[in-house]
């Protein structure tokens, strides 16, 4: 079946708007369906539930990282990170993208407190902890290793997807089809079983019936009395 997948992209958003949007058209040309905080700002629930619940639904996980740690939950862990933590909890596959060191941004998309650029650089190690990452400079080369990077999870995991409901009933009826006609064959073995075992008793139920042995002990050839000649050749097959 054609499966597409939900891709959830995490990051920091005011710095990586444009990165973020690129990322989303790369996904959608894939055919595949992008989701992330955009379509959160109008919720009438809790941010974070609403995220989680994504999370939960999502088939991997896309976390792009750049110069700053951003917005911080009322326990100090920012939200990019939570959302990341989450992801791993509910065993989600993550594919990590780290901007590289030292190129040149606007003073507003980088960390200026020393403690959240001592989060930001603590979160980007424990995101590379056993896994490869890629790193990226432009939103050309973001996606493009994005793309790639999909595609290798695609193959390596497997994870449920979604199709459409018409290909899903097709191979019900598909499947439906083919446990009839091995339910049938087996019924069939079956009733040839029975009649092998029925002609057996009935040619021997007629060789020893007492008018049968009769004309055998007296020389005369049985079949000359049945009226039907192919009786016992029926019982021959």
């Amino acid at each position: 079946m054609n499966k597409k997948y939900q891709i959830f992209i995490s990051s920091t958003y005011t710095d990586l708007v444009e990165e973020r949007k690129y990322v989303q058209d790369v996904i959608l040309s894939m055919n595949h369906f992008p989701v992330g905080m955009e379509l959160f700002s109008a919720a009438s629930e809790e941010q974070w539930n609403i995220i989680k619940r994504t999370i939960d639904t999502s088939d991997f996980y896309v976390l792009i990282i750049g110069y700053r740690y951003g917005s911080e939950m009322p326990d100090g862990i920012g939200y990019t990170e939570r959302e990341y933590m989450y992801a791993k909890e509910k065993g989600v596959p993550v594919i990590v993208f780290i901007k590289q060191e030292g190129l040149p941004v606007k003073e507003t998309d980088r960390e200026a407190s020393t403690s959240k650029k001592k989060k930001l650089k603590d979160f980007i190690n424990r995101a590379k902890m056993g896994r490869e990452v890629s790193w990226w400079s432009t939103k050309e080369e973001l996606g493009q290793k994005v793309t790639v990077s999909l595609y290798k999870e695609f193959e390596r995991v497997k994870r449920p997807g979604w199709v459409r409901a018409t290909e899903v009933l097709e191979k019900s009826k598909m499947e439906e089809l083919q446990r009839t006609i091995m339910q049938l064959r087996s019924e069939n073995e079956e009733l040839k079983r029975e009649l092998s075992k029925k002609k057996v008793g009935v040619r021997e139920s007629l060789f020893k019936s007492t008018d049968f042995l009769k004309m055998k002990n007296s020389g005369k050839n049985p079949c000359d009395s049945l009226s039907d000649m192919h009786f016992i050749d029926y019982f021959d097959d």
